[in-house]
């Protein structure tokens, strides 16, 4: 019997990230590259190779680069609106069409590990939900050949709620903070649930400190980043009642060798 999966994907600038629902621990599991199984960042970066013909993305399209000759893109992302367009191999691309491409392939590199397998469900988490995103990948349910269904389009803070109001009560029972430090900087999102209306209204504080912090101001230095990051928690921490603190995006990954844990992890017991 062939695997049918639930695939989430966390579709960022600079990187992506894949992960999975295993059922056999009931948990979901990330994807490593497959050149190396330490890292699961895959760049946004595309490779076609001119000797075979074959296009290559994250991991595989750095690694290709260096024993293939070819053509690299990246900056796939950031130039969606750009009115560009790149020849390979005598036929002419738009970044709008490189991005869907690139999507695709993120997608395939996955499922090409298990034979026959298939789609239950994508949900794609991109950084803002926009009419430009969802229009591009509306149709990606053709290319992979699933149900309109099985895709859906996201935010990361709308995932970010999803996620937190699906915790057991006591971790939401007050004010929820969450740490969002990707490509751009760092954003604060404070996440309040009414407990005296029905139905029950959630409202979202955005503090951005992007001019504060981002990954390009501290280079190697993480422990200033440390610094600075604390003094930040700590004022937004003075403001309300915190049940629980979540850390997201490439920062917290990128820099987990610092006092800040890996992306994405849950602090309990911190307050």
């Amino acid at each position: 019997m062939a695997d049918a999966f639930y695939i989430g994907m966390d579709l960022c600038s600079d990187f992506t990230q894949l992960s999975y629902y295993n059922d056999i621990t009931r948990e979901p599991e990330s994807v490593s590259q497959l050149n190396n199984k330490e890292t699961y960042l895959m760049p946004n970066i595309l490779f076609h190779s001119t000797e075979t013909g074959h296009w290559y993305v994250g991991g595989e399209a750095s690694e290709a680069r260096f024993n293939e000759d070819g053509v690299i893109i990246d900056g796939i992302f950031e130039n969606l609106e750009s009115k560009e367009t790149i020849m390979v191999e005598g036929e002419e691309y738009t970044y709008p069409d490189l991005f869907v491409k690139m999507v695709k392939l993120h997608i395939d590199s996955f499922l090409y590990r298990y034979e026959d397998a298939t789609i239950r469900k994508l949900v794609i988490s991109v950084p803002e939900y926009s009419s430009r995103i969802y229009n591009l990948l509306s149709g990606l349910y053709k290319l992979m050949e699933v149900p309109e269904s099985a895709i859906e389009i996201t935010s990361h803070l709308d995932s970010g709620l999803y996620y937190i109001f699906n915790q057991e009560q006591g971790l939401w029972i007050n004010s929820v903070a969450l740490y969002d430090y990707n490509a751009d900087g760092l954003n604060y999102y404070r996440i309040d649930i009414s407990r005296n209306k029905s139905p029950k209204l959630v409202t979202v504080t955005h503090e951005d400190y992007s001019s504060q912090m981002s990954l390009g101001h501290y280079g190697n230095d993480t422990y200033q980043m440390d610094v600075d990051f604390a003094k930040i928690a700590d004022y937004e921490m003075k403001k309300a009642y915190i049940s629980s603190v979540y850390l997201t995006g490439v920062g917290f990954y990128l820099h987990q060798g610092s006092l800040l844990p890996c992306g994405g992890r849950r602090i309990q017991g911190l307050l």
